[in-house]
């Protein structure tokens, strides 16, 4: 089958079929086991994680409120937020992260109207392992790995040692394998993104990648979890009180 980006995007009924698919991956169950299976990843011979402690693996310490505050793309006092949550290994949020992207932060972001924020919805371990790994770079260097992610997403995720490839293309984003392997073995970040996704899960009925809130104020004006064309984004901002951009 064809990846997204390479056929028309509107051809969605293998986006349909790839959501059923991910059905157990996507279950409660499959983020425990996900948070488990990292807890051993950096680790000889599956050793449970270290919880946390002043000195991490290779002396580097985590700053978990750092890592676990709310990363936001655009101006945070922006009146329209959109909320989505995503996979690093769902290859529609890559889709979104590459397509659509650049044109929502053109239109909508970098004017002011809108504020993008990024949730952790891990599909499996290696979604998890790559999503704790990014909250542990500085704030205003995440946009940057979560795109470095989403644009080598085939490379990594299928490599032999997806872990180490995903390593690799982190140093890219400059982060260190010290300060990498000290991140995937820090207890109450995953403790963080496991909640996150329950949360998600329960509170909000997301169950598939990507989803998106549209919100103005308290009040959600919609919800999108069937993403085929940018259109909708401006119709449902457009909605929530944005400006049209012309011509769309």
């Amino acid at each position: 089958m064809p990846a997204p980006g390479t056929a028309p995007y509107s051809h969605y009924s293998w986006y349909r079929r790839t959501k059923v698919n991910l059905y157990l991956r996507n279950s409660l169950a499959a983020v425990l086991v996900a948070a488990g299976a990292v807890a051993g990843l950096m680790t000889a011979g599956g050793a449970a994680a270290q919880t946390a402690a002043p000195a991490a693996p290779g002396g580097v310490t985590i700053d978990v409120a750092a890592a676990t505050a709310p990363r936001i793309l655009g101006n945070p006092k922006a009146p329209i937020v959109l909320e989505e949550y995503a996979s690093f290994t769902c290859p529609h949020c890559a889709h979104f992260e590459e397509a659509f992207l650049p044109q929502l932060k053109a239109d909508f972001i970098d004017t002011g109207q809108v504020q993008l924020v990024f949730h952790d919805f891990p599909l499996d371990q290696l979604a998890f392992a790559a999503e704790m790994a990014a909250r542990c770079l500085p704030a205003d260097r995440y946009s940057a790995a979560k795109a470095l992610i989403f644009k080598n997403q085939q490379t990594w995720e299928h490599a032999d040692d997806p872990l180490k490839a995903l390593q690799q293309t982190l140093r890219l984003g400059g982060m260190t394998d010290a300060l990498f392997t000290a991140c995937l073995s820090n207890r109450p970040l995953q403790d963080f993104i496991t909640q996150s996704r329950l949360d998600a899960s329960q509170k909000l009925g997301v169950d598939g990648t990507p989803t998106f809130f549209v919100k103005k104020g308290d009040t959600t004006v919609e919800k999108i979890d069937s993403l085929r064309e940018y259109s909708q984004l401006v119709d449902a901002l457009v909605k929530a009180g944005a400006k049209r951009p012309a011509g769309k």
